[in-house]
């Protein structure tokens, strides 16, 4: 099946004539880009080490196996809240699922020419218990292929 999705010529929008064919490889541009909302109330292209962060956080809040074509995509953070075991044990098994979880992007994205939304290494990452809504706050931040950072804080309730 051919998709195909071009949005309405503006001048005034610095996202003129965005043209996916997902068939011919090209999806939302150059490289593997995602939609936000901007200030207009508009559909905007997210790029470069924006980009890399939204995509993180998607992939950490995805249960793993919910993506029928990419089994392996998402996490399992989903199933280490409301835990019942050491406190030192449930973070230790978050971070390495996460770390899996971030390899796992990287591998995915391995083709993506824009080295703004490769991953380097990672530079930190910090995993909260939070009793007060039995849930989890992990905070991370990457560094790009180009050089440039990247990270967020998720909050997973219970």
């Amino acid at each position: 099946m051919d998709f195909l999705l071009q949005t309405t010529p503006n001048q005034n929008n610095a996202y003129n004539n965005v043209v996916t064919n997902p068939i011919a490889g090209n999806f939302w541009g150059q490289g593997t880009n995602d939609f936000i909302v901007d200030t207009n109330r508009d559909f905007a292209i997210v790029e470069g080490v924006n980009c890399l962060a939204q995509e993180m956080c998607k992939i950490i809040v995805t249960a793993r196996g919910t993506n029928t074509y990419l089994p392996m995509y998402g996490s399992i953070l989903n199933t280490f809240v409301g835990a019942d075991i050491n406190i030192d044990e449930l973070r230790a098994n978050i971070k390495t699922d996460l770390i899996d979880t971030l390899r796992i992007y990287q591998f995915i994205n391995q083709a993506n020419p824009d080295l703004d939304e490769q991953i380097d290494t990672l530079q930190s990452l910090a995993v909260n218990l939070i009793p007060g809504i039995n849930g989890i706050s992990v905070t991370f931040q990457v560094v790009t292929r180009s050089g440039l950072q990247a990270g967020s804080t998720i909050t997973i309730e219970g």
